[in-house]
């Protein structure tokens, strides 16, 4: 999901051309959401309506076999070429795309297994091992997966030893940071005056573009294509080849290379099971069955979707009803 499709980009601006001078001039005037809302839903016709479920037909987030198999074969493609990292991503796009009743989700994971064992990757190996048996793979070839299970447990193994080693010379690790990490920057306080209320100081110099403040956002979306390259030339063919929506958490935008798949369409993909299903509490079962019309809108209509739905309509409301309350006492006033 990103900018609004063009076709509909220009849907809107034909109509936009095609309304009385008028019209505009008090659309343009109004400063309440709820009244730009209401003046635009008067607006709304059928044609619209059907303009748009035409649009969202070219955008489908359904189940696709044919997909995963295109998918699985440009994995097959990058595996030969021992670029092992773009072969996991490209099964995981499979994966994402193979319905669950077929054969072929099994195959996606088994590959991808393959590729995250040469990435050394072996837990998350073992997992994928678990879900290619778990979703029918062949039994004539389960002894290969039988084979990479066995070689993953036993570099687990070796690796928990030499863990348990570096931690015998005191050797430990530091904590990571998550992606939605909050704090403040130690060269700043805060502070507090009746005049400003709460607020930061710089207690020390701090150099131009550093970051000061990291807070976690009311609420969020994943903007496709909007790729950080890293490394060389190498690197950046495949940030173009493989956008951010392929290569994070679309809740916790954590990077992954196995993502867990949404069961009910193919774009939406998690860092684990937990997020998935908090994923499906807070939004996604609301935006899972009109996905297509999201990406047809915009990223926007899914974030503006997003807010309503954590704010929650009641409270929404409320909210409204106390602004009229306080407007209706400023006017009596």
């Amino acid at each position: 999901m990103d900018l609004p499709c063009v076709q509909w980009q220009d849907y809107v601006a034909q109509k936009w051309t095609g309304l009385d001078p008028d019209l505009k001039e008090r659309f343009t005037s109004l400063r309440q959401i709820d009244d730009v809302f209401k003046c635009a839903l008067t607006l709304t016709t059928q044609t619209d309506l059907d303009f748009v479920q035409c649009m969202s037909a070219g955008y489908s987030v359904q189940k696709d076999p044919e997909q995963a198999t295109t998918c699985r074969e440009r994995g097959n493609a990058s595996f030969q070429t021992r670029d092992y990292t773009a072969a996991a991503l490209q099964y995981s796009q499979g994966i994402c795309f193979a319905p669950q009743s077929l054969e072929q989700l099994s195959l996606c994971y088994a590959n991808r297994s393959a590729a995250l064992f040469r990435l050394q990757h072996y837990q998350e190996s073992l997992a994928d091992i678990d879900k290619a048996l778990k979703y029918g793979y062949p039994s004539h070839l389960v002894h290969k997966l039988e084979d990479r299970r066995t070689q993953c447990l036993k570099h687990l193994s070796v690796g928990q030893k030499a863990k348990l080693d570096h931690q015998s010379q005191g050797i430990t690790k530091g904590p990571s940071v998550g992606p939605l990490s909050v704090g403040i920057c130690p060269q700043v306080v805060v502070a507090f005056s009746p005049e400003k209320g709460r607020h930061l100081v710089a207690a020390e110099r701090i150099a131009a573009g550093g970051v000061i403040l990291t807070d976690r956002p009311y609420s969020y979306v994943l903007i496709p294509g909007m790729n950080e390259v890293k490394g060389g030339r190498q690197e950046a063919e495949k940030a173009v080849l493989f956008g951010t929506e392929q290569r994070r958490c679309h809740r916790c935008l954590t990077e992954t290379l196995c993502p867990v798949p949404c069961e009910g369409c193919s774009y939406s993909r998690y860092c684990s099971t937990g997020c998935q299903q908090d994923a499906w509490e807070e939004h996604h079962r609301w935006e899972c069955p009109i996905g297509a019309d999201l990406m047809t809108m915009g990223v926007m209509s899914q974030l503006a979707l997003r807010v309503t739905l954590k704010a929650g309509l009641k409270n929404i409301q409320m909210s409204k009803k106390a602004e009229d309350e306080n407007t209706k006492s400023g006017l009596n006033s």
